[in-house]
C-alpha cells in the first residue's frame, strides 16, 4: 500500500471514531477533502467525502479517476443511501452513480459498495445507463489487484460511441452488444471482451458506407507494467454491405473471417502486427506480418492462397478500372501471391497463375490456360528472379496466338522481354527481339520494340480477322517502334511480302492508340503486286499483270481516311501477260464513275469475255472530303482508267475531277457487293 493510500485508511478511522463519538459531540455531518490517492493501477484526484453522523445520505466525490490504459473517469459521484460503517468496513447499499466515461459519455446507474477501510478490498455491482446504451458493471479490488466485469453492454447509439472513428457529419444507427473483463494484478493487466454488433452508416461524401453491417468479435489483451499491449483478436462478418470508395462488399456473398496477433505501443502508437489471417469465402486468404503507425503501413509481409481470379477481378478490380480498356473481363482460375512493403512503399512481389482464363466482353483479347510466374522488385531493391508465362491459346483484336512460354524481367516501373521469343501466328509468327517497357502507370509511359514477322499465311489472316480474303505470303521487319508521350512511331521501314510483292511503310505513326479516336498516319508504297491474286480476293472480276501503287500521306481520325494522295498504275518495261475480265472492266468504269469510251468498246464488252490492255491506273487525292480523281494519261478531256492494247481493243475513261469521299467510297462498296456487272448500253 502506498504512503498516500495508508494516509487515506488513518482518516477513515478518526473518521469512524467520529461516528461513535458523534451523538456525545452533537455533529450531524463530516466532510472532508482528502486530494489524491491510488491503488495498483489506478489512481484518484480530488476526493471529497461527506459523510452523516445522524442519518442521511453519504456521498463520495472524484474530480478524476485515472485507470490502465489512458482510460478517465471524471466528474465521479456517488450517494449512498443506506451506509454502513464499522472500525474496518464501509458499506453502501442503494447507492446511486455518476460519472463521465470516453466515449460511453454520461453515465449513471445504481447498486451497491463495500470496501475495507485500510483499502485492501474493494467491491461494487452496479446497473448503469448511459448517453449510448445500458450494461452491468461489478468491480472488484484487493491487494492482488483490480478487476472490472462488463455484462450485457448493448449500444442503441453506436455513432456516439464511435465519434471519434468516424467522419464528421457522419450517419449512424445499429446496435452493440458487448461483455468483457478488464484485470490489473502484478504488474500486470488484462482484458477481453466479446461483442455482436450491426451497423449502418455513412459519411457526409457518400465515400464511406454500411448497410446492416454484421461484425462480431473477440478481443484478449495483456500488458506487463508500461510495456506495449499484446492483442490477439477475431472478426467475424457475415451479413450486410460495406462500402469504402470505389470498393463495395457484399458480406452475404463473401462474408469473412480475420484473426490477428499484434502488439501496440502506445507511446509511439506503433502497431506490430506479428501475424494475421483473412479468409475471404470464394475470394481467397490473406496471412502476413505488418507494422503501422496510425494507419500507415511502414513494412509488411502479405501472402494470398487460393485467389479466385474471377472474384478477386468483380470485387477488388473492377471499381478501380470502370471506364478503362480493362472493365469488361470474364476471369477464371486461380491465384497464389506474395507482397513486402517497406519504407512505406512496395519493395517487391509475387504473382502466381494458375490455368487463367480470360475473355474480354468487346473481344479485344482472350487467354486460355495461362500459368506463369511474375516476379517483381522496386527499382532500388535487388533485381528479382526472371519472370516467366505460358498460355494453350490466346487472341488479341482477332489475331489468334499458338501456344507460347514468355521470359522477361520486372524492376520498378520497367518490364524487359528476353530477347528472340516467338509469338506463334496462323503457322508463322513473330519473332520479338526487342521489347521494352519503362515508366508503366505514369504519363512517361515509353516502349520500344523490335521484331521480325516470320510467314504468315495471308488466307488464314484474313479469314481470323473477318477481312476479305488474301492469298498469299505476309513476312517481313518490324524495325524500332516507339511509344512515347501518346505518340507510336516506326522508327525505320516496315518492309513485308505481299501479293508476290513487295509492301513498304515509312513514316508510320499512332497517336492516342488506346483512345476513343486514334490518330493514324503513314506513307505506303506497293510495288509489283500481282493483280491475278488481288483480284481473286476482291472479287471485282479478273486482271492479269502488275501494279504499283502509292498511299501518300495517309492520314486517319478514328480510323476514318481524312487525307491521303494515293495512285495506282501499271509499272513501265515488264514483259508479263496484261489481260482484263469483262467484270473488272464494268467494275472499274463503274468505280470512276465511267462507262466504255466508245460505241465500238461498248459494242465489243457485250462478246468478248476478256481484253489485253496496254496500261491501267487511277489516282485520288483526299483534301476536305473531295476526291481529286485522275488517271494513267490524258484523254480526250478525260484521263484513261484502262487503255487498250490490240483487238479487240477497250478503253475505259474517266472525266469526273472532283468526287465527294463518300461517294466514291460507296461506289467501291457496290461494285465490289455485285455478282454481275451493270448492263452497258
Amino acid at each position: 500500500m502506498t504512503a498516500v493510500a495508508r494516509l487515506t485508511c488513518s482518516l477513515l478511522l478518526c473518521l469512524t471514531g467520529l461516528v461513535f463519538a458523534g451523538p456525545a459531540l452533537a455533529i450531524d455531518r463530516v466532510s472532508l477533502s482528502i486530494g489524491d490517492i491510488e491503488g495498483e493501477g489506478w489512481r484518484a484526484e480530488g476526493l471529497d467525502l461527506r459523510l452523516p453522523l445522524r442519518g442521511g445520505e453519504a456521498e463520495v466525490r472524484v474530480k478524476r479517476v485515472q485507470l490502465p490504459g489512458d482510460t478517465q473517469l471524471t466528474d465521479l459521484r456517488l450517494r449512498c443511501g443506506d451506509l454502513g460503517l464499522t472500525p474496518t468496513t464501509l458499506r453502501c447499499d442503494g447507492a446511486t452513480l455518476s460519472t463521465t466515461l470516453p466515449w460511453l459519455g454520461k453515465v449513471e446507474g445504481a447498486g451497491e459498495l463495500t470496501m475495507k477501510l485500510d483499502g485492501s478490498r474493494v467491491e461494487g455491482q452496479w446497473q448503469l445507463t448511459t448517453d449510448v446504451g445500458t450494461a452491468e458493471f461489478a468491480v472488484k479490488s484487493d491487494d492482488g489487484g483490480w478487476t472490472v466485469d462488463v455484462a450485457e453492454l448493448t449500444i442503441t447509439e453506436p455513432g456516439a460511441l464511435l465519434a471519434d472513428w468516424l467522419p464528421a457529419d457522419h450517419g449512424a444507427e445499429g446496435w452493440l452488444a458487448l461483455e468483457g473483463r478488464l484485470r490489473a494484478d502484478d504488474g500486470r493487466t488484462r482484458a477481453w471482451l466479446e461483442w455482436q454488433s450491426e451497423l449502418t452508416a455513412h459519411d457526409a461524401e457518400g465515400r464511406l458506407a454500411s448497410e446492416g453491417l454484421a461484425l462480431d468479435g473477440r478481443l484478449l489483451a495483456l500488458r506487463h507494467g508500461a510495456g506495449p499491449w499484446a492483442l490477439r483478436t477475431s472478426l467475424r462478418s457475415d451479413r450486410g454491405q460495406a462500402y469504402a470508395e470505389p470498393i463495395f462488399l457484399e458480406l452475404d456473398d463473401h462474408p469473412l473471417h480475420l484473426t490477428a496477433g499484434a502488439d501496440w505501443h502506445p507511446e509511439t502508437g506503433q502497431l506490430d502486427v506479428r501475424q494475421f489471417n483473412l479468409n475471404q469465402q470464394g475470394l481467397g486468404e490473406l496471412s502476413g506480418q505488418a507494422l503501422l503507425t496510425g494507419l500507415e503501413f511502414q513494412t509488411a509481409r502479405v501472402r494470398l492462397r487460393n485467389g479466385r481470379a474471377g472474384g478477386l477481378y468483380s470485387v477488388y478490380a473492377h471499381p478501380w478500372l470502370v471506364g478503362s480498356n480493362l472493365d469488361q473481363l470474364s476471369l477464371q482460375g486461380r491465384l497464389d501471391g506474395a507482397l513486402e512493403w517497406r519504407d512505406g512503399a512496395p519493395h517487391a512481389a509475387r504473382l502466381q497463375a494458375h490455368g487463367l482464363q480470360l475473355d474480354d466482353a468487346d473481344q479485344r483479347f482472350a487467354l486460355r490456360d495461362f500459368n506463369g510466374l511474375v516476379n517483381w522488385a522496386a527499382a532500388d531493391a535487388e533485381a528479382p528472379a526472371d519472370s516467366r508465362v505460358q498460355w494453350r491459346e490466346a487472341r488479341l483484336m482477332q489475331l489468334p496466338l499458338g501456344e507460347a512460354r514468355l521470359g522477361f524481367s520486372a524492376r520498378g516501373r520497367d518490364v524487359r522481354l528476353q530477347p528472340r521469343q516467338v509469338l506463334p501466328i496462323l503457322g508463322g509468327g513473330l519473332r520479338v527481339n526487342q521489347l521494352q517497357v519503362a515508366q508503366i502507370g505514369t504519363d512517361d509511359l515509353d516502349i520500344l520494340f523490335e521484331a521480325d514477322i516470320l510467314p504468315i499465311d495471308l488466307g488464314e489472316l484474313t479469314r481470323e480477322l473477318g477481312w476479305p480474303p488474301l492469298s498469299g505470303i505476309l513476312s517481313g521487319n518490324l524495325p524500332e517502334m516507339t511509344y512515347r508521350d501518346g505518340h507510336l512511331n516506326l522508327g525505320g521501314t516496315l518492309i513485308a511480302q505481299v501479293f508476290d510483292g513487295l509492301l513498304r511503310v515509312d513514316d508510320l505513326s499512332l497517336e492516342d492508340p488506346f483512345g476513343p479516336a486514334p490518330v493514324f498516319r503513314a506513307d505506303l508504297r506497293m510495288r509489283s503486286w500481282d493483280l491475278d491474286h488481288f483480284t481473286q480476293v476482291l472479287q471485282v472480276g479478273r486482271i492479269e499483270g502488275l501494279v504499283h501503287a502509292d498511299v501518300l500521306g495517309l492520314h486517319m481520325i478514328g480510323w476514318e481516311p481524312v487525307a491521303f494522295d494515293a495512285r495506282a498504275w501499271s509499272p513501265e518495261r515488264t514483259r508479263e501477260r496484261r489481260r482484263i475480265s469483262q467484270r473488272a472492266v464494268e467494275d472499274i468504269a463503274q468505280i470512276g464513275g465511267s462507262t466504255p469510251a466508245d460505241w465500238v468498246s461498248r459494242q465489243f464488252l457485250r462478246v468478248f469475255d476478256a481484253f489485253r490492255y496496254r496500261r491501267l491506273g487511277m489516282s485520288c487525292r483526299l483534301e476536305q472530303g473531295i476526291c481529286h480523281m485522275d488517271g494513267v494519261a490524258p484523254a480526250n478531256g478525260g484521263y484513261y482508267l484502262i487503255e487498250g492494247r490490240s483487238i479487240p481493243r477497250i478503253n475505259v475513261i474517266g472525266f469526273a475531277r472532283e468526287v465527294s469521299w463518300p461517294a466514291l467510297r460507296q461506289q467501291i462498296h457496290q461494285a465490289l457487293q455485285q455478282d454481275d456487272g451493270p448492263v452497258v448500253e
